[in-house]
Protein backbone atom coordinates (compact mmCIF):
# COMPACT_ATOMS: atom_id res chain seq x y z
CA UNK A 1 0.00 0.00 0.00
CA UNK A 2 1.29 3.43 -0.84
CA UNK A 3 0.70 6.04 1.84
CA UNK A 4 0.82 9.47 0.21
CA UNK A 5 1.51 12.38 2.54
CA UNK A 6 0.76 16.07 2.22
CA UNK A 7 3.36 18.63 3.39
CA UNK A 8 2.89 22.37 3.88
CA UNK A 9 6.02 24.49 3.79
CA UNK A 10 6.38 28.21 4.37
CA UNK A 11 8.00 30.47 1.78
CA UNK A 12 11.41 29.95 3.45
CA UNK A 13 11.07 26.15 3.40
CA UNK A 14 10.12 25.60 7.05
CA UNK A 15 7.27 23.29 8.03
CA UNK A 16 4.11 25.38 8.44
CA UNK A 17 2.75 25.79 12.00
CA UNK A 18 0.44 22.94 12.99
CA UNK A 19 1.79 20.55 10.38
CA UNK A 20 3.68 17.40 11.44
CA UNK A 21 7.30 16.90 10.32
CA UNK A 22 6.37 13.78 8.32
CA UNK A 23 3.38 15.46 6.69
CA UNK A 24 -0.25 14.40 6.89
CA UNK A 25 -0.98 10.90 5.62
CA UNK A 26 -3.89 11.10 3.19
CA UNK A 27 -4.78 7.44 3.45
CA UNK A 28 -3.45 4.33 5.16
CA UNK A 29 -5.84 1.79 3.63
CA UNK A 30 -4.63 -1.26 1.67
CA UNK A 31 -4.21 -0.96 -2.08
CA UNK A 32 -2.63 1.84 -4.03
CA UNK A 33 -3.53 5.47 -3.49
CA UNK A 34 -2.13 7.71 -6.20
CA UNK A 35 -2.55 11.47 -5.71
CA UNK A 36 -4.09 13.10 -8.78
CA UNK A 37 -4.86 16.72 -7.82
CA UNK A 38 -4.40 19.41 -5.21
CA UNK A 39 -7.05 22.13 -5.25
CA UNK A 40 -6.78 25.27 -3.10
CA UNK A 41 -9.83 26.01 -0.94
CA UNK A 42 -9.27 29.78 -1.05
CA UNK A 43 -8.57 29.99 2.69
CA UNK A 44 -5.05 28.53 2.82
CA UNK A 45 -6.22 24.93 2.93
CA UNK A 46 -6.23 22.33 0.20
CA UNK A 47 -8.28 19.49 -1.22
CA UNK A 48 -6.34 16.36 -2.15
CA UNK A 49 -8.00 14.03 -4.67
CA UNK A 50 -6.61 10.61 -5.50
CA UNK A 51 -7.16 7.39 -7.42
CA UNK A 52 -7.79 4.69 -4.83
CA UNK A 53 -7.39 0.91 -5.05
CA UNK A 54 -8.68 -0.09 -1.59
CA UNK A 55 -11.83 -1.54 -3.19
CA UNK A 56 -9.85 -4.52 -4.45
CA UNK A 57 -9.86 -5.74 -0.83
CA UNK A 58 -13.64 -5.48 -0.31
CA UNK A 59 -16.41 -7.98 -0.95
CA UNK A 60 -17.52 -7.80 -3.63
CA UNK A 61 -14.27 -6.33 -4.95
CA UNK A 62 -14.37 -2.93 -6.64
CA UNK A 63 -12.06 -1.51 -9.25
CA UNK A 64 -10.51 1.97 -8.96
CA UNK A 65 -12.38 4.65 -7.00
CA UNK A 66 -11.92 8.39 -6.47
CA UNK A 67 -11.38 9.65 -2.91
CA UNK A 68 -10.68 13.07 -1.47
CA UNK A 69 -9.73 14.89 1.70
CA UNK A 70 -9.94 18.55 2.76
CA UNK A 71 -7.07 19.76 4.93
CA UNK A 72 -7.31 23.23 6.49
CA UNK A 73 -4.46 25.75 6.60
CA UNK A 74 -3.55 24.75 10.17
CA UNK A 75 -3.12 21.09 9.20
CA UNK A 76 -6.40 19.87 10.66
CA UNK A 77 -9.02 17.92 8.75
CA UNK A 78 -12.00 20.02 7.69
CA UNK A 79 -15.33 19.17 9.39
CA UNK A 80 -17.32 16.57 7.46
CA UNK A 81 -14.30 14.79 5.97
CA UNK A 82 -13.17 11.43 7.30
CA UNK A 83 -9.84 9.78 8.04
CA UNK A 84 -8.47 7.96 4.96
CA UNK A 85 -10.60 10.11 2.68
CA UNK A 86 -14.18 10.57 1.64
CA UNK A 87 -15.40 8.42 -1.26
CA UNK A 88 -16.12 10.92 -4.03
CA UNK A 89 -16.92 8.16 -6.55
CA UNK A 90 -16.95 4.53 -5.39
CA UNK A 91 -19.08 1.95 -7.20
CA UNK A 92 -18.58 -1.59 -8.50
CA UNK A 93 -17.35 -0.04 -11.76
CA UNK A 94 -14.00 1.69 -12.26
CA UNK A 95 -13.86 5.43 -11.66
CA UNK A 96 -10.86 7.00 -13.36
CA UNK A 97 -10.13 10.52 -12.05
CA UNK A 98 -9.79 13.20 -14.73
CA UNK A 99 -10.02 16.66 -13.13
CA UNK A 100 -10.66 18.78 -10.02
CA UNK A 101 -11.07 22.55 -9.77
CA UNK A 102 -12.14 25.05 -7.10
CA UNK A 103 -15.69 26.39 -7.26
CA UNK A 104 -14.61 29.88 -6.12
CA UNK A 105 -16.82 29.56 -3.02
CA UNK A 106 -14.65 27.25 -0.84
CA UNK A 107 -15.75 23.94 -2.40
CA UNK A 108 -14.67 22.03 -5.47
CA UNK A 109 -15.76 20.15 -8.57
CA UNK A 110 -14.39 16.69 -9.34
CA UNK A 111 -14.67 14.88 -12.70
CA UNK A 112 -14.09 11.25 -13.66
CA UNK A 113 -14.77 8.57 -16.24
CA UNK A 114 -17.03 5.75 -15.13
CA UNK A 115 -15.98 2.48 -16.75
CA UNK A 116 -17.18 -1.11 -16.61
CA UNK A 117 -14.43 -3.00 -18.46
CA UNK A 118 -15.70 -6.42 -17.36
CA UNK A 119 -19.12 -5.98 -18.94
CA UNK A 120 -17.79 -3.93 -21.86
CA UNK A 121 -20.20 -1.07 -21.06
CA UNK A 122 -19.40 2.32 -22.60
CA UNK A 123 -17.55 4.90 -20.57
CA UNK A 124 -19.47 7.83 -19.16
CA UNK A 125 -18.14 11.20 -17.99
CA UNK A 126 -19.29 12.22 -14.50
CA UNK A 127 -18.82 15.19 -12.17
CA UNK A 128 -19.81 16.28 -8.69
CA UNK A 129 -19.88 19.61 -6.84
CA UNK A 130 -18.83 19.30 -3.20
CA UNK A 131 -19.10 21.89 -0.46
CA UNK A 132 -16.20 22.55 1.95
CA UNK A 133 -17.65 19.96 4.37
CA UNK A 134 -17.68 17.21 1.72
CA UNK A 135 -21.43 17.20 1.15
CA UNK A 136 -22.79 17.41 -2.40
CA UNK A 137 -24.17 20.82 -3.32
CA UNK A 138 -27.97 20.96 -3.69
CA UNK A 139 -28.99 19.60 -7.08
CA UNK A 140 -25.95 17.30 -7.24
CA UNK A 141 -26.63 13.67 -6.27
CA UNK A 142 -24.22 11.77 -4.03
CA UNK A 143 -22.01 9.81 -6.42
CA UNK A 144 -22.12 12.56 -9.05
CA UNK A 145 -24.05 12.90 -12.28
CA UNK A 146 -23.37 12.38 -15.99
CA UNK A 147 -22.02 15.53 -17.62
CA UNK A 148 -23.56 14.77 -21.02
CA UNK A 149 -27.25 15.53 -21.57
CA UNK A 150 -27.62 12.43 -23.76
CA UNK A 151 -26.62 8.81 -23.17
CA UNK A 152 -23.68 7.31 -24.98
CA UNK A 153 -19.96 6.87 -24.71
CA UNK A 154 -18.13 9.91 -23.25
CA UNK A 155 -14.46 10.45 -22.49
CA UNK A 156 -13.06 13.04 -20.12
CA UNK A 157 -14.19 15.27 -18.56
CA UNK A 158 -11.86 18.22 -18.17
CA UNK A 159 -13.11 21.02 -15.91
CA UNK A 160 -12.64 24.79 -15.67
CA UNK A 161 -14.35 27.04 -13.13
CA UNK A 162 -16.58 29.77 -14.52
CA UNK A 163 -16.97 33.20 -12.92
CA UNK A 164 -20.36 32.41 -11.32
CA UNK A 165 -19.58 29.37 -9.11
CA UNK A 166 -20.35 26.88 -11.88
CA UNK A 167 -18.05 24.79 -14.03
CA UNK A 168 -17.29 24.38 -17.72
CA UNK A 169 -17.03 20.74 -18.73
CA UNK A 170 -15.14 19.59 -21.82
CA UNK A 171 -15.74 15.98 -22.89
CA UNK A 172 -15.58 13.82 -25.98
CA UNK A 173 -18.84 12.32 -27.21
CA UNK A 174 -17.37 9.15 -28.69
CA UNK A 175 -18.87 7.17 -31.52
CA UNK A 176 -18.57 6.81 -35.28
CA UNK A 177 -18.35 10.63 -35.49
CA UNK A 178 -16.65 11.56 -32.22
CA UNK A 179 -16.69 15.23 -31.33
CA UNK A 180 -15.55 17.48 -28.50
CA UNK A 181 -18.31 19.19 -26.55
CA UNK A 182 -18.39 21.86 -23.87
CA UNK A 183 -21.20 22.19 -21.38
CA UNK A 184 -21.72 24.63 -18.51
CA UNK A 185 -23.05 23.17 -15.27
CA UNK A 186 -24.33 25.54 -12.60
CA UNK A 187 -23.42 25.32 -8.94
CA UNK A 188 -26.80 23.68 -8.27
CA UNK A 189 -26.44 21.08 -11.01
Amino acid sequence: SSEPALHHLTSNGDIAPGWPVGGIRLCMQPGSQIPQALVPDGLGGVYAVWRDGRGAYTSPPRLLDVFGLHILADGSMAPGWITDGLPVAATTKAEEFTAAVPDGLGGLYVGWELRNPIAGDPQDAFAIHLFADGTPAPGWPAGGMPVAPTPGHQLGPLLAPDSEGGVLVLYVQAGSNSDVRIRRLTSDG
